[in-house]
């Protein structure tokens, strides 16, 4: 072999090692692409998943109560229409008088709350006979999220 016959072969072989060069470069990159797109729709799902566990509907922000003046103890008999306790309740009457303890509601268990037990800030109670009830307004805590509603006569 000549060295014009050697020479051509090791150009050869350079340009063959700067093809698998390029080709070994676009195989990585084309790993790296895709294992960016599996990292960017994990995170678009667990984002997803994340938000439909703590966000909950404004239909579940609403307590279903019946709510009605009663006149064998006069005063305001809420009823827990749900199948799940209500924690912490706290009653306001008027948007002006608070029933003085905190309450739990059992599911589908009435429960009276006589007017006396609602006073001011100043200490106040509620008398049926100066003042109509107008409105109540419950918030509880179920399954530890607050929830609310309001109710009117």
């Amino acid at each position: 072999m000549d060295e014009k016959r050697k020479q051509e072969i090791e150009d050869e072989e350079k340009l063959r090692q700067k093809i698998r060069k390029k080709q070994k470069s676009k195989e990585q990159f084309g790993c790296l692409a895709v294992f960016i797109v599996f990292i960017i729709i994990g995170f678009i799902a667990i984002s997803i998943w994340a938000t439909s566990k703590t966000a909950p509907t404004a239909e579940l922000k609403t307590l279903d109560a019946s709510v009605r003046m009663v006149s064998d103890v006069p005063g305001i008999e809420i009823t827990n229409n749900e199948n799940v306790s209500w924690n912490d309740c706290k009653l306001s009457l008027n948007n002006d008088y608070d029933r003085t303890s905190v309450l739990k509601l059992e599911p589908h268990s009435p429960l009276n709350n006589p007017y006396s037990l609602f006073t001011k800030d100043d200490g106040t109670r509620f008398n049926i006979l100066l003042t109509k009830p107008k409105s109540v307004f419950i918030s509880c805590q179920v399954n530890g999220i607050e929830r609310t509603s309001y109710y009117t006569f």
